[in-house]
């Protein structure tokens, strides 16, 4: 079902964005202690919003938004293949056949919100097995391309 193929590309995406966030933005340019990201859905599934979090000196934010966007276009572009794509669907493989309580909790959450977004592990890794970098390019690049997608926000630390 589409709802499979979407939380598959969602779940690629998140993990090789968090990924690259901790490579570049952190490893390369040193201008971060952390990223992570996430894909959310509207209720039906077929709308979906991304968002980024970057921990990081302010002085850097323009850096930091450039890289972060440099490396969602990258994703978006298709120039992610080969090893790293393998590499995350290796990262997949292993969550998917790994369920614990919380995931059955979840599970059971979403069941009850919204019967039809609920993708079972079999069904993911049926799904990821057969998933492209084609796919996951079109997939990003719905959160691309359109200045008013992108809302950048300098948060305080305490």
């Amino acid at each position: 079902p589409e709802s499979a193929v979407n939380q598959v590309l969602a779940d690629l995406t998140v993990s090789l964005l968090d990924d690259r966030l901790f490579t570049v933005v952190r490893e390369q340019l040193g201008a971060t202690y952390g990223g992570s990201s996430a894909v959310t859905f509207d209720e039906g599934g077929s709308a979906a919003d991304l968002t980024v979090s970057v921990d990081g000196d302010p002085a850097r934010l323009d850096e930091i938004v450039a890289a972060v966007g440099s490396e969602l276009n990258a994703l978006a572009t298709g120039q992610v293949a080969g090893a790293d794509f393998g590499e995350a669907q290796a990262v997949l493989q292993n969550r998917y056949n790994y369920v614990d309580h919380d995931q059955i909790l979840e599970a059971l959450l979403d069941e009850g919100r919204d019967p039809a977004t609920v993708v079972d592990p079999d069904q993911a890794l049926d799904v990821l097995a057969h998933v492209t970098p084609a796919q996951l390019a079109g997939f990003v690049s719905r959160f691309t391309g359109s200045p008013n997608r992108i809302d950048v926000r300098a948060v305080p630390t305490s």
